[in-house]
């Protein structure tokens, strides 16, 4: 149905890369720099949310005091996004990712990144209503809060477009494997 492996005769090498392009060409090498480029901007902005939120975290551990739930989500969604933006940078510029016809990791990288664009729905949602309508008057928390909901919301547009071009290559994968079909 999905076509792995093997279709109509015609092996996996026999059939374009998951970037929609023979392996080592020019535009093969480009997606896999975008890819890289576009995890690379995840971690980082994974790493700024942790070091946002965090540091309620560490305040309220010296005082004793309970974690709030929100922050510690915050932190977890952006822990959990800058391991999988490392591991998938680190996996993309070493080419590890087999050529099928339809690479099962993309199929699983889609599911992967629609989990945490919702997580990152999520997250965006329960700080844009604590802080969107918020007038900071001066308070440095509340705009770093402020400040905070915007890096929330980049986190989970660029989850949306990595979902996006994963879906785009499942479909052009599927695509040539029709054409091979006799």
């Amino acid at each position: 149905m999905f076509g792995f492996g093997k279709r109509s005769g015609k092996t996996s090498a026999d059939t374009a890369s998951y970037s929609g392009s023979q392996p080592g060409s020019s535009s093969d090498k480009l997606y896999k720099l975008y890819a890289a480029f576009i995890r690379f901007v995840q971690f980082c902005l994974a790493l700024a949310v942790i070091g946002i939120y965090s540091p309620y975290l560490v305040h309220a551990h010296n005082q004793h005091k309970y974690y709030d739930p929100r922050w510690m989500y915050a932190t977890l969604v952006g822990a959990a996004t800058g391991l999988t933006a490392l591991v998938l940078i680190i996996i993309t510029l070493l080419n590890r990712f087999a050529r099928m016809s339809i690479p099962i990791h993309i199929v699983f990288l889609l599911i992967w990144d629609a989990f945490m664009a919702l997580n990152w729905v999520i997250v965006t949602g329960i700080f844009g209503v604590m802080y969107g309508k918020e007038k900071p008057e001066g308070d440095k928390g509340i705009i770093e809060m402020k400040n905070a909901v915007w890096v929330d919301l980049a986190e989970m547009l660029l989850f949306l477009i990595t979902i996006a071009v994963a879906a785009s290559q499942i479909h052009r994968a599927r695509r040539s494997a029709k054409a091979y079909d006799v």
